[in-house]
């Protein structure tokens, strides 16, 4: 068992306390879409990400059932970290069947809507990270500009983050 994998998940700590990390594991694999297959277990997905990420996962989406996949970015507007587009998250996941699992698809503002939208609805959500340099993953906040201002709103981090 790595360094990691010992601060991840639910672990008693020597006070006798239990500590709680929402993220499960954190996996890199060269086959992507069987990493995200055995991540889903025969559950169905619901990817969201933006034009450039979902052409790059293609293949390893096509590993897995899909129930549907979200271009945040369809309609031509730029996908922005906002209160409009988590909105617009969570009423795709509303729509969606309520047993699929949001994965998101991408960095910071994909990572951002889709973590803030699971959260909003008690969902747990997979990351596919698309970028080394972002580091906020894991975090348990979603910076998202809310009515102008730009806000770190409390959220559940996601079950497995894979690269």
């Amino acid at each position: 068992m790595s360094a990691l994998d010992r601060l991840l998940g639910s672990t008693p700590c020597g006070c006798g306390a239990c500590r709680s990390v929402a993220t499960e594991r954190i996996e890199i694999s060269d086959d992507l879409g069987a990493a995200l297959a055995g991540t889903l277990a025969g559950r169905p997905a619901t990817p969201f990400g933006d034009t450039r990420t979902l052409a790059a996962c293609r293949e390893p989406l096509g590993a897995v059932r899909t129930v549907a996949i979200h271009d945040l970015e369809s309609g031509g507007a730029a996908l922005h970290a906002d209160d409009a587009a988590v909105e617009r998250a969570v009423a795709l996941l509303e729509k969606d069947d309520a047993g699929s699992v949001p994965v998101a698809v991408g960095s910071g503002t994909v990572n951002d809507v889709v973590k803030a939208a699971a959260h909003r609805l008690g969902r747990p959500y997979v990351a596919v990270a698309t970028a080394a340099s972002m580091n906020g993953y894991t975090s348990a906040v979603a910076a998202i500009t809310v009515a102008g201002l730009k806000s770190t709103l409390p959220s559940t981090p996601p079950r497995v983050v894979l690269a």
